[in-house]
């Protein structure tokens, strides 16, 4: 009773840790198309995410909404001072 707990205790375990590397080994040429197709177009991603941070940060400086962001960060930190 015992050998066949411990042979599906180890198979089990050996799934577990075999098919997630599995999977990554099937899904690693997609994720190369993805990765290249990412260097190729990092400038106008980098802009477009960048210039897109920088019109919402504006936007929130303006109406005001900035500071109740930063008031309730600070709520949550409470007394723990600086992060570094």
């Amino acid at each position: 009773m015992a050998d066949w707990f411990a042979q599906t205790v180890l198979s089990g375990n050996i799934l577990g840790l075999g098919i997630p590397f599995l999977i990554a080994a099937f899904g690693f040429s997609r994720f190369m198309r993805a990765a290249n197709w990412f260097r190729r177009h990092q400038r106008k991603i980098s802009y477009a995410g960048g210039g897109g941070l920088l019109v919402a940060v504006g936007a929130l400086l303006i109406s005001g909404a900035w500071d109740s962001l930063v008031w309730q960060k600070q709520g949550w930190l409470g007394d723990q001072g600086a992060l570094l």
